[in-house]
C-alpha cells in the first residue's frame, strides 16, 4: 500500500460533499485516516465544513499484478457535488522484485 496526504478546500459558506476517485490503477481500492483497510473502496465520500480545509491521509492499495513495471503513474480526482472538479498526479510505487 501507498499513503498520500491530500487537501480538500470548501471555500462555500455550506458543508461541501466531495467523491474521490483514482485513475491509472485498475481495480486498486483506497481507505482514509477515517476508516480501516477493511472498508476500502474505489471511491471514497468526504464532507468539509463550510469555508475549510480538510486534510486527510489516503491509503491506496493495488493487486502486485497490476504493476508490470514496479510503478504506476496515478491521478487523484475530487468531484464536488454540483460539478466542481479537481485533479492531482502522483505516482504509486509497488513493493520491490
Amino acid at each position: 500500500r501507498n499513503g498520500y496526504t491530500l487537501k480538500l478546500l470548501n471555500m462555500e459558506a455550506r458543508p461541501r460533499t466531495f467523491t474521490l476517485t483514482l485513475e491509472g490503477l485498475p481495480g486498486a481500492v483506497m481507505w482514509d485516516s477515517h476508516a480501516t483497510e477493511s472498508m476500502a473502496a474505489p471511491a471514497l465520500r468526504i464532507t468539509v465544513g463550510p469555508d475549510q480545509t480538510e486534510a486527510r491521509q489516503i491509503y491506496v492499495r493495488a493487486a502486485p499484478a497490476s504493476l508490470p513495471e514496479g510503478t504506476a503513474d496515478i491521478r487523484f480526482i475530487a468531484r464536488a457535488e454540483g460539478g466542481a472538479v479537481a485533479m492531482q498526479e502522483t505516482r504509486f510505487d509497488g513493493p520491490e522484485r
